[in-house]
């Protein structure tokens, strides 16, 4: 979700400099890079407690049935909210909801007679049950509320209104547990009062299957239910005034087909019928690569104005109506959001921390449609594309782990996520590739999985170990960056390559990786896959013909920046002068890697001192020969008790000329 285009993200780029678009003025003068308008920022979270799917919860919904009136020339609504749930304690006498800002007006259960009582805080509401509940129970709750659209989960402008919830707004439009492990059925019984005779030329769209729709003279009422489980953030309702609607039914991939319905304004609706034609090719190529799609209808609702390119709400996405404008320049974000009905919808990500499961595998599938559909030639720019965009993003906005990311939506979970698919498909090749991807949609549908259930499941179906694979890519920083060097001498009736492969990056682990090397000689070419796990290696490659020339990973199935050097010192470096490396890792909370090069033998000193400039200890004080060096700190004192928690320098005196970095010690 929260995405424009792919074209137009690249659009952007050429009018950046433009006083709208390329400026904050009010901030600074940092040019405005595409993700400032693909992802949005979270909105600010109440200061509540940050509960996981790996923690305990006293009951699991089942159902929620809503039931909204709304009188259309105002955001102002009623409703009443029917959660059915069960009991996973004995002894269960309270239930806690999310619900932020609604005013609640009533709670009963079972009946609307039996009343309950309750109480608020600003984000939940407590709901006292008429008798304790043992393991197994279930039972109902009813909450009656009111308010008036905050543009926060609920959406009010003249001419639509609709709900929008991702990560956790679900509880600003209805009660509920808004956790996305928490799946549940539901159901929308949404109400239109009718000020005059707007409401009849209005469509309501949601979740499932469309029950029906009833006129009187004084409302109209929708209905929409499904039997399939979603995350709160996923259920929806988009109502649109002089709304145009159709389906085209699509197969599915099973011999059968599925109804596909689109709801536009009128005057969108032949721009939209051209904008939307190619979905039919899209549902035919993740049917292929992923399986039969998963459920009982698709859909899309255009609004205005909405901050986001697309949500993936299941079984209905909503985009904004700029998408449509007769040009089909936007064609992979809808790729993009009908590639989450398999990933994010039918398989959701056990929590945010995993969040690239979600963004990374549908980013992906924009590259896997536009080779399906497209041919295969179009495939690797558009994996070149996320690569030299999430470089970028990398450089400007900092380096951090996919894993549990500090603002969900960030640009890597995007980019970076899909190219970590890319990888593996290089390494386990297509066909145990995609059946791992099928194989792990059928084993977690309909329910939540976690970065380790992904990977134990592409270990099941490769036979490979990809621990460490994940561990570096989704649990660490950053990407290598390599340079290499090669030479050859004539051994016997062949000859010898000598191949120097160095791992120059900062503030990212070394990675082990499996690299081609493709390797053009007098007689012919040659590829090669070695194993690449060190900060320098060397390999001896025998070849027959004379080697005229060596290219790394010509296949690019590896993420990283290459360098072609004459030649390599210990650090992978032409050591033509002296160099103090940033420390790694930094922060820290246990020891620190120091490194630096030298042009040649020098009496050198490495010491950490404190903010104040006083000397906490010397690492080396003498002579040290030419090229690199490291040295790491215990973050101990020169007496060997531990430092303290805080800002320290590092500072390197060599050549006459002193070098200085800074570093965070965190307890």
């Amino acid at each position: 979700m929260r995405l424009l285009t792919n074209a137009a993200i690249l659009a952007m780029i050429f009018v950046m400099a433009a006083p709208v678009h390329g400026f904050r003025a009010d901030t600074d003068e940092r040019p405005i890079l595409p993700w400032d308008l693909v992802i949005q920022k979270e909105k600010p979270e109440l200061p509540i407690a940050k509960v996981m799917f790996d923690s305990s919860h006293s009951f699991d919904a089942l159902h929620y049935s809503i039931h909204m009136t709304y009188p259309f020339n105002s955001g102002t609504f009623s409703a009443y909210c029917e959660m059915r749930a069960v009991s996973n304690e004995n002894n269960l006498s309270q239930v806690e909801l999310d619900m932020v800002h609604l005013v609640a007006d009533g709670v009963s259960g079972e009946r609307w007679v039996d009343t309950l009582s309750f109480t608020r805080t600003d984000s939940t509401i407590i709901v006292n049950l008429a008798e304790p509940l043992q393991t197994g129970d279930t039972f109902t709750v009813r909450i009656r509320y009111h308010d008036t659209a905050q543009q926060r989960g609920m959406y009010y402008y003249p001419r639509n209104f609709y709900s929008m919830a991702e990560p956790y707004d679900a509880r600003w439009w209805f009660p509920c547990y808004d956790k996305p492990w928490d799946k549940a059925t539901g159901n929308v019984e949404f109400i239109v009062e009718d000020p005059d005779e707007l409401s009849l030329q209005s469509r309501m769209a949601s979740n499932g299957s469309f029950w029906g729709v009833y006129y009187s003279e004084i409302y109209t009422i929708y209905n929409w239910e499904t039997d399939i489980p979603m995350s709160t953030y996923l259920f929806c309702v988009a109502l649109l005034d002089s709304c145009a609607h159709w389906t085209v039914n699509i197969p599915d991939g099973t011999g059968d087909s599925i109804p596909c319905m689109y709801y536009v304004f009128r005057e969108d609706s032949a721009l939209a019928a051209y904008d939307f034609a190619n979905v039919p090719h899209m549902m035919g190529a993740f049917n292929y690569y992923f399986g039969p799609y998963p459920f009982e209808k698709y859909g899309m609702v255009a609004v205005t104005p909405f901050a986001y390119g697309g949500m993936e709400h299941q079984t209905m996405t909503t985009i904004n109506r700029s998408w449509i404008n007769g040009t089909r320049a936007n064609e992979f974000g809808i790729a993009h959001e009908l590639a989450h009905q398999w990933w994010g919808d039918m398989v959701t990500m056990s929590d945010f921390r995993h969040i690239w499961l979600n963004e990374g595998f549908a980013t992906y599938a924009e590259a896997l449609f536009t080779e399906y559909f497209y041919g295969q030639n179009t495939y690797a720019p558009r994996i070149q594309w996320y690569q030299d965009y999430y470089f970028i993003y990398d450089e400007y906005y900092g380096r951090f782990p996919l894993f549990d990311p500090v603002a969900i939506f960030n640009a890597a979970e995007y980019f970076k996520g899909a190219l970590v698919l890319h990888m593996l498909r290089g390494m386990m090749g297509d066909e145990a590739f995609f059946n791992g991807l099928r194989q792990y949609g059928q084993l977690y549908r309909y329910g939540n999985a976690s970065t380790e259930d992904f990977r134990a499941v592409m270990e099941d179906v490769s036979g490979l170990s990809l621990f460490t694979f994940f561990h570096q890519w989704i649990y660490e920083p950053g990407y290598p960056e390599y340079r290499y060097a090669w030479s050859y001498s004539q051994s016997g009736i062949g000859y010898v390559i000598n191949l120097n492969v160095a791992q120059v990056q900062q503030n990212a682990p070394i990675f082990t990786m499996p690299i081609q090397y493709r390797i053009h000689t007098a007689t012919g070419d040659t590829t090669v896959t070695l194993l690449n796990s060190q900060q320098l290696q060397t390999y001896d490659i025998y070849v027959t013909g004379i080697p005229t020339a060596v290219d790394f990973d010509p296949n690019h199935w590896v993420v990283c920046k290459v360098q072609l050097v004459n030649s390599i010192d210990d650090f992978g470096r032409i050591p033509q002068e002296y160099s103090l490396l940033p420390n790694y890792p930094n922060p820290f909370n246990g020891g620190t890697v120091i490194s630096f090069i030298l042009p040649k033998d020098e009496q050198v000193k490495l010491a950490v001192y404190d903010i104040n400039g006083r000397i906490v200890k010397t690492l080396v004080d003498g002579w040290v020969e030419k090229g690199g060096h490291s040295y790491r700190w215990e973050a101990t004192l020169a007496d060997g008790s531990p430092a303290a928690a805080g800002t320290y320098i590092y500072r390197l005196d060599a050549g006459g000329r002193k070098f200085a970095g800074k570093m965070t010690y965190l307890k």
